[in-house]
């Protein structure tokens, strides 16, 4: 299909394509290849992989009257009556006239054929193949193009829209209009997704609702207050005026979209100027200690390309984040008036910083980045010969914001769609441009015809959100790639605003502010039109899903005359909460529109709640300080500032700071009140802030005199000369104690004053309380003897479980601190430190001693020799007893002096017959304790059996078997054990033993039967 042609001066480029669909109930996969041949250019054949939509009759229909739907068209040169999907041509068009085009920000731009949507429901790999259409001098050739392109774009136009659909969630989108999202596939691997006028109709009638999740807070006009830091010298004029301060950028991580933390300081950049001058627009640097949301608190560091600024070269918004360096990188745009020239440019910042201030040392390498390329994004020529405003256009290339992804750097900035998808004067007659339900497109159709004004606005509507890449110089870079727009409006709106993506739970959200005044959709009010879309996407390149089904994501409740009205939402992630957003943006009461001395200002910031499945989002009803960037993710409302439908308007209701005197609810301040512009408590008297020593609620506080804030922790002297302390809640303090190292004596007698240094064991107040020894104010090192005993102090801390030298002998403190005495176990040894009080080490210990530290076996106790763990026998008690390192052993095998021993299981050395294990083994009876030999004969022992009565036969030691003669008969042992009552087999004869275990002789009845054994002392059968 080819493209519509507009004329552009002399020269006819190409412009916006048509989309064919058709409705897909039956999915068919089908490969097709077509070459088609034009009479101003040839392309040739694409090989396409789609998904290919069939309808055999009106009843296959799918309904979408209350589906929201996704389609997706994918940029190619082919066309198919049956395809699902006809995409826009990606034709090139050259031109000799090259200097519409500035050398400097060419781009080259690569094809990623392989992009996955995940809001398609049809993919397609296209391979385009573009040619170069040449333009001369024959333009009467050139219109009958446009008028064959004119008729096959009506002709299109009359087939019926069919996008495929696809049901989006009923929690989402209950509450909305029905609509279809268009996306775009691109050849350059992003994906365009189209903002509908069913989107901003949603955003008009969330405004018309006031629909409490994406309303911005009503915020009490009466305490809203200019920002201190903007009554500064004027960048033009050099004069110190209160300025406007209006679209304002954090300095953020690139990769993380956080705002930085650079050396302590939060920094921001914002555009200010006289508020009586139009053309005074500059970029200025506001810094305050990161983390402080004081609006007080709040320090210029001047316009940063410095004074002397010219009213026609002007800077706009952009972002800025920090190089590797520790420089700054900041983008912005370059905006030349009287023609309103915007170019995306940036600049490189040298900072020095101290710890009371930071500012710009240096402007380096300050030069244009992007001024468009024509055929993604719309350039300055193209717009002045399509009319320039007095046609109603509007041209935008403005408000780089900067992204970090895999370590590549991206902008994406506010500007118009260039040839590949440019505006038209049949807009109004494109379905997808509407987005909703067949009945609503009609009816928005008809609506937008019928509003010359609107109409107007349809014809030359072509916002979108850009994208290039940077090339990898940080601190100089230029751009490497142009990619397709991430979001188009054409036909809708021409103003899409300060773009600004967030990378967060692994998606990427991409807003964008806009005014609906700037669009083709009505308004309820047509001076309450302000919001901010919100899409998600899983890549960076998009395709990018409307949050809440529509995009609405924040809307304004203000008449732009109201002194809480605000514009120019910008989000930023919240350390800590992977579902919260916080929201600046700023008063919007620019020249003095909601009153004398009403400036623009930093309004309070909101915060954003985003679901779990990351697709709807929700407007809090925190409200946070004015200017606020940064959140601890629990803080409460600053109470002052939150309002209602009422308060939102001024009425004259005195809140803070008014005349250099503070008000609550209209009345002078009096006691010990929160000033929320500066984030303290100050004690007050009808309105003025107190300093000094003050009376207030029944005790003492001191106020600085500079700084009016309570002091707490400090020690400050009265005019008598008398010094007091007050303590961390301020109030003066009584007693003995130290602060900051130093110990005092303030009395106890309620007067509060010190009378000299303190000495003794004494808390430091500022020091956690810790407890210190003193003597005459200062930290001692030495013993001192407290509570009964005596402890070790180095520099007043007392000292534990170390050895300790006085008075040229050697002591120990324990784990509570206290020296020991008697007999200690200190890292494994053995010491004596006597029991006379005196506590010096008398020398090392010997013994049996208890030692659980060394070993907690036998009890604890251990054997020590001149201090050290012992091995070998020792005799205690009456026996030895043998140790390996201090540790007695018991039941086993011990070799000493070239001899055998052995130790019970209480660990005492045996004598006598022992039976070890199974053997018998003899140990003598004469106190040696030695092995002797394997012991022999019937043996008492239990321990190796317990049959009759426990006495056993060992041979040399080991259980005997067979016949053993004792007390006057043979017995029968089996593995030494007696066997009793039975028959036995000996020397190939055969016994019978009796119950006794006796082998029998003579005639024996056994069984009932009579045997004969003999009678001559051989005991066998005869």
């Amino acid at each position: 299909m080819r493209k519509k042609l507009y004329k552009a001066g002399k020269l006819w480029v190409a412009g916006a394509a048509v989309r064919l669909q058709s409705w897909a109930p039956n999915i068919v996969s089908a490969d097709t290849t077509n070459s088609t041949t034009t009479a101003d250019a040839t392309t040739t054949s694409s090989a396409t992989e789609s998904s290919i939509s069939s309808t055999e009759s009106d009843d296959n229909k799918v309904d979408t009257s209350n589906t929201d739907a996704v389609t997706v068209t994918t940029n190619s040169d082919d066309s198919n009556s049956n395809s699902a999907e006809t995409s826009n041509s990606d034709a090139k068009v050259t031109s000799n006239n090259t200097a519409q085009k500035d050398e400097a920000i060419k781009a080259e731009t690569t094809n990623n054929q392989d992009t996955t949507s995940t809001t398609a429901v049809a993919e397609t790999k296209t391979a385009v193949n573009t040619s170069e259409s040449e333009s001369g001098s024959n333009n009467e050739q050139l219109a009958e193009t446009a008028t064959d392109n004119a008729k096959v774009n009506d002709a299109s136009s009359q087939k019926q829209s069919t996008p495929s659909v696809e049901k989006l969630d009923d929690s989402v989108s209950k509450d909305l209009n029905s609509k279809t999202t268009v996306v775009t596939k691109n050849a350059d691997g992003t994906s365009t997704t189209n903002m509908t006028y069913a989107n901003l109709k949603d955003v008009a009638d969330n405004i018309a609702s006031l629909n409490p999740d994406t309303s911005v807070p009503y915020f009490n006009a009466d305490a809203i207050k200019n920002l201190p830091a903007m009554t500064t010298a004027d960048a033009q004029t050099g004069q110190i005026q209160d300025l406007d301060v209006w679209d304002s950028w954090a300095l953020q991580d690139a990769k993380t979209g956080a705002v930085a933390n650079y050396h302590g300081y939060n920094i921001v950049f914002a555009l200010a100027g006289y508020p009586k001058e139009d053309n005074d627009q500059h970029i200025y640097m506001l810094y305050t200690k990161y983390g402080d949301t004081a609006l007080n608190n709040w320090k210029n560091a001047g316009p940063v390309f410095g004074f002397n600024a010219k009213w026609n070269e002007q800077q706009w918004s952009g972002s800025a984040t920090v190089n590797d360096d520790d420089s700054i990188q900041l983008f912005y745009t370059k905006t030349d008036q009287p023609n309103t020239v915007q170019r995306l440019a940036t600049a490189n910042l040298s900072m020095t910083y101290t710890d009371t201030e930071v500012y710009v040392a240096k402007v380096n390498d300050d030069h244009v980045l992007f001024a468009g390329d024509g055929e993604y994004y719309q350039t300055l020529q193209q717009w002045v010969d399509a009319g320039y405003y007095t046609t109603g256009d509007n041209f935008t290339m403005r408000d780089p914001h900067v992204i970090e992804v895999n370590g590549e750097r991206y902008l994406a900035f506010e500007a118009n769609t260039g040839t590949n998808n440019y505006q038209s004067d049949d807009a109004v007659n494109d379905d997808t441009y509407y987005g909703g339900t067949e009945e609503f497109n009609q009816q928005a159709k008809v609506d937008t015809l019928q509003n010359p004004d609107k109409l107007k606005l349809s014809k030359k509507a072509n916002g979108a959100i850009g994208l290039i890449k940077l090339t990898k110089d940080q601190n100089n870079p230029t751009v490497a790639q142009v990619y397709s727009p991430l979001l188009a409006a054409n036909g809708i709106t021409d103003e899409i605003e300060r773009a600004n993506i967030v990378p967060l739970n692994g998606k990427f959200y991409l807003f964008t502010d806009t005014r609906l005044s700037k669009s083709v959709v009505p308004t309820a009010d047509f001076n309450i039109n302000v919001g901010m879309m919100g899409y998600v996407s899983d890549s960076l390149f998009g395709p990018y899903t409307p949050l809440n089904g529509s995009g609405s994501v924040v809307t304004g409740t203000q008449l732009f005359t109201s002194r809480t009205d605000t514009y120019s939402y910008y989000a930023v992630p919240v350390e800590g909460r992977s579902d919260l957003l916080l929201v600046t943006s700023y008063m919007s009461n620019r020249n003095e529109k909601a009153g004398t001395g009403m400036n623009a200002t930093f309004a309070p910031s909101f915060l954003i709640q985003i679901s779990a499945d990351g697709m709807s989002t929700k407007v809090l009803d925190t409200v946070l300080a004015q200017g606020t960037w940064t959140y601890d993710g629990k803080s409460a409302s600053v109470e002052e500032l939150v309002g209602n439908k009422a308060t939102s308007e001024l009425t004259d209701m005195k809140i803070g700071w008014v005349d250099n005197k503070f008000y609550v609810d209209n009345e002078l301040a009096n006691g010990y009140v929160y000033d929320y512009i500066n984030t303290s408590y100050y004690l007050f008297k009808n309105g003025v802030r107190l300093s000094g020593v003050q009376t207030y609620a029944n005790s003492y506080y001191y106020f600085d005199p500079v700084t009016y804030k309570r002091v707490d922790n400090e020690i400050h002297q009265d005019n008598t000369g008398k010094k007091y302390y007050f303590g961390n809640d301020g109030r003066v303090k009584q007693g003995q104690f130290a602060v900051n190292g130093v110990a005092y004596n303030f009395g106890n007698d309620k007067t509060y004053y010190e009378r000299g240094f303190a000495s003794g064991y004494l808390q430091d107040v500022t020091d956690n309380n810790q407890w210190y020894w003193f003597e005459s104010g200062k930290k001692y090192t030495g013993f001192r003897y407290y509570m009964g005993t005596y402890y070790f102090f180095e520099t007043g801390q007392r000292q534990e479980s170390k050895w300790e030298t006085a008075w040229g002998m050697k002591y120990y403190v324990g784990t509570d601190g206290r020296a020991v005495q008697g007999v200690q176990i200190i890292d494994g040894q053995a010491y004596d430190f006597g029991t006379n009080g005196t506590f010096n080490l008398k020398g090392t210990a010997s013994g049996y001693l208890y030692s659980p530290s060394l070993s907690t076996a036998n009890g604890g106790y251990n054997w020590f020799e001149n201090g050290k763990p012992y091995t070998g026998f020792r005799y205690y008690e009456g026996t030895y007893y043998w140790f390996v390192n201090g540790v007695r052993q018991n039941a086993g095998w011990r070799e000493a002096w070239g001899m055998k021993y052995y130790t019970d299981a209480s660990g005492r050395a045996l004598q006598g017959i022992q039976i070890i294990d199974g053997q018998a083994y003899d140990f003598g009876t004469n106190g040696t304790y030695n092995l002797k030999s394997a012991a022999s004969g019937y043996l008492y022992s239990p321990s190796y059996s317990k049959a009759n009565g426990g006495y056993n036969w060992f041979e040399n030691g080991k259980p005997y078997t067979g016949f053993r003669y004792y007390m006057g008969t043979y017995y029968w042992f089996v593995n030494g054990v007696r066997q009793n009552a039975g028959w036995r087999e000996a020397w190939g004869k055969k016994y019978y033993t009796d119950a006794n275990g006796r082998a029998l002789q003579g005639i024996q009845k056994i069984d009932g039967q009579q045997y004969n054994f003999g009678n001559d002392g051989t005991y066998y059968l005869r």
